[in-house]
């Protein structure tokens, strides 16, 4: 609510809302003060108002730290990516003034950076600009209608890319290291993710039921992964002289990748990926009868959306299963 205080013979207007400056202006007639005041916190309820003072006091960098930093404080799992990214946009937008970050601002870097990176890389810059902004703006108290958007690039980048038999095999032979030729056929045989892979223990394993549990996950829940016959031996391969402890793979996630591209090329095999070993496993889950809800809850997809991409069932295989 707004106060009227008398000055002299004039009336000055105080105006104190939570999340905006305290606003004052001195009018000649009580009347005139009480139209000003009521406009301006009509503005501040729907907020149209003019806060542009306080934009100007920060730049796009200090917005970046900002929210990078209750990244870090979250404790969340991308805050490394958000980091890498962080440093790419202050480049191109660090000296903006939050005030100057208008929507043409955003299409120009938008288009900008589409003549040198992937469309999805673009649409990740843009949500991390979306999101500074709207935690400094709710920092501010300026309403988080107000930061400006822009359409994002159109992304396109399912992969249907199948591993035969053959190519596996073929695969699988050019791999030297033991442990990481067993990785690669967990892969296919659990469906699980690289860094799941990697932070896989002992501990986790309930031989009698055949279930490995997954702790920590890319969608923060946990979840436990059926063990077929194949998969159990390869563990069980895999067990120490010294004892099963600790961590079951002594790898870092990029040397496998390293390794699974180095092998590839000595296949001459191309246009494949380690996490296309996912996408064949999701889909032989399918082949073997199993439902979408079964598949999610072996893979971990909270999306069917997503899942539907990840399974490229073989026309011929769903012909002979007709009859």
């Amino acid at each position: 609510m707004a106060t009227f205080v008398k000055v002299g013979a004039k009336t000055k207007a105080l105006i104190r809302k939570q999340g905006y400056p305290t606003r004052s202006k001195t009018f000649v007639r009580y009347a005139d003060a009480q139209a000003w005041a009521k406009k301006l916190e009509s503005e501040m309820e729907r907020g149209c108002f003019d806060d542009s003072a306080r934009l100007k006091q920060f730049h796009f960098s200090e917005a970046l730290e900002a929210y990078l930093e209750a990244c870090r404080h979250r404790n969340l799992k991308a805050t490394k990516f958000i980091e890498a990214h962080s440093r790419i946009l202050k480049r191109h937008l660090g000296d903006h003034r939050l005030s100057d970050i208008t929507h043409l601002v955003l299409a120009a870097y938008r288009d900008k950076r589409l003549h040198s990176v992937a469309a999805a890389t673009v649409k990740h810059e843009l949500g991390i600009t979306h999101r500074a902004l709207k935690h400094q703006f709710r920092t501010l108290g300026v309403p988080v209608e107000r930061i400006p958007t822009v359409r994002p690039p159109t992304v396109s980048n399912s992969r249907e890319r199948r591993i035969s038999p053959e190519e596996l095999e073929a695969l699988l032979t050019q791999i030297p290291n033991a442990e990481i030729r067993i990785t690669v056929q967990l892969a296919v045989e659990t469906g699980m993710r690289r860094g799941e892979l990697v932070n896989m223990q002992w501990h986790h394993i309930d031989w009698g039921r055949r279930t490995l549990l997954v702790p920590v996950t890319k969608t923060n829940r946990k979840r436990e992964v059926p063990l077929s016959t194949t998969a159990l031996a390869l563990l069980t391969g895999l067990i120490p002289d010294g004892g099963a402890e600790g961590h079951i793979l002594q790898y870092q996630p990029d040397s496998i990748t390293q390794a699974f591209a180095r092998a590839a090329t000595k296949a001459g095999l191309s246009n494949i990926r380690l996490h296309d070993l996912r996408h064949e496993a999701t889909t032989r889950f399918f082949e073997r009868g199993l439902s979408m809800m079964e598949v999610a809850a072996i893979t971990g997809h909270q999306d069917p959306r997503m899942l539907r991409r990840y399974t490229h069932l073989d026309a011929s295989d769903l012909a002979s299963r007709l009859g």
